[in-house]
């Protein structure tokens, strides 16, 4: 299952929009999850920040203006302007609001949070396994992703690891940032129609798509998942679906 995104369920528990069980569930999770946790942290702390340096430019500016000023000068005037210098710092704190926003429902940042590393240890040592897949998954292991898709690339169609080494290059291709060469990795091997991997390769080409910034493919792709309520990544496809239609990525 992949990452789930934490920003929305913050951001309705602090306005308070949630319906009470939700808002219970929002702390247990809180309670359990580290990740949630610093997140949370991070959203106050920035909000904080915000509303102290907004709040403390107003009084300064308030400040000046009344040094300022005659004695003599009329009221109406200077609460014009101190409206319009509140107005201006509220207008700061929505376009930093908006830019965190827009930064959390990126096309990489989504993707960041919905994709997950599959565990490669159920599959080195399969019986179907040669030995240069296993030099792969060896190089994989250690951190060497590169060398591990170059002796993936290696491997030959007619040998029968062919579909578990390009599902694993795949995600390597994904991991090393080459959407582009992912995104080829995972047609193909969804035109083998391999049951083993067929709706995991319709995630991923999915996840393939946002990462090239392909967001008409990503739609598609997502579609042919949501016809599905059994596919196994239906509630993913949908939360991705959700975000992708957002108010940030549209304002």
């Amino acid at each position: 299952m992949s990452k789930e995104i934490y920003f929305d369920r913050i951001e309705s528990y602090v306005e308070g929009t949630n319906p009470p069980e939700e808002d219970r569930q929002f702390e247990k999770d809180l309670e359990k999850n580290q990740a949630l946790k610093e997140e949370y942290q991070a959203y106050l702390a920035t909000q904080k920040a915000l509303e102290d340096l907004a709040l403390a430019e107003v009084r300064n500016k308030v400040a000046r203006i009344a040094r300022q000023s005659p004695r003599t000068a009329k009221v109406l005037p200077l609460n014009r302007r101190t409206i319009a210098i509140a107005a201006g710092f509220l207008l700061l704190i929505a376009a930093l609001g908006f830019l965190y926003g827009r930064q959390q429902y990126s096309n990489q940042s989504l993707f960041a949070q919905q994709y997950e590393t599959p565990n490669w240890s159920a599959i080195r040592g399969s019986n179907s396994a040669t030995e240069k897949f296993d030099q792969a998954i060896a190089s994989l292991q250690t951190g060497s992703l590169a060398d591990a898709a170059q002796q993936l690339k290696e491997i030959k169609r007619e040998e029968e690891v062919f579909a578990t080494a390009q599902y694993t290059l795949g995600h390597l291709q994904l991991q090393l940032g080459q959407a582009e060469d992912a995104q080829a990795t995972f047609e193909n091997l969804g035109d083998l129609n391999d049951k083993r991997y067929q709706e995991n390769v319709e995630w991923f080409l999915a996840l393939a798509y946002l990462q090239a910034g392909n967001e008409t493919l990503t739609h598609r792709q997502l579609g042919a998942i949501l016809q599905k309520q059994q596919h196994p990544y239906y509630p993913d496809a949908q939360r991705l679906q959700s975000r992708l239609e957002s108010f940030w990525r549209r304002f």
